[in-house]
């Protein structure tokens, strides 16, 4: 097995790769202490200009002809920062965030990573958007 360090946003990329998470993993159990201290170190990470943050390893399987990768370990970092890119989004869209780059957009950050290029028709995306999303999660009730 050979490891390689790579940036987390190559993980969502905007390719054709999808980021899969195998039934057999547990349930996304992360609470709010364990989000909070990766916003936190997020936070810490522009706050001191640092370029790049250690979020852990993350073991993926792929090269399939389906081009999806399956998560073995880390899924429940990448799901959360998949949360925060979601969430950002969102507060970008109603205004409740403003980016200090002007030509950073919410659509193009939510087609750059979250959700598949490869969906040819444009006009429908709001009908891909959860089809055709980089991960999929499986959906659990609240409890």
């Amino acid at each position: 097995m050979k490891g390689t360090a790579i940036p987390i946003y190559e993980m969502f990329d905007g390719s054709k790769t999808k980021l899969k998470i195998p039934v057999y993993q547990r349930n996304y159990d992360w609470k709010v202490p364990n989000c909070q201290q990766l916003f936190d170190d997020l936070v810490d990470m522009v706050k001191e200009d640092r370029d790049t943050h250690f979020f852990g390893s993350i073991v993926e399987i792929g090269g399939d002809y389906s081009s999806k990768l399956q998560i073995i370990d880390g899924q429940q970092r990448l799901t959360t920062v998949y949360l925060l890119i979601l969430a950002m989004v969102k507060l970008l869209e109603d205004g409740q965030i403003e980016a200090e780059d002007p030509d950073l957009v919410a659509e193009e950050i939510e087609e750059d990573y979250l959700i598949c290029r490869h969906v040819k028709d444009r006009e429908n995306i709001d009908h891909y958007k959860f089809a055709d999303c980089k991960i999929k999660l499986n959906t659990v009730p609240i409890q």
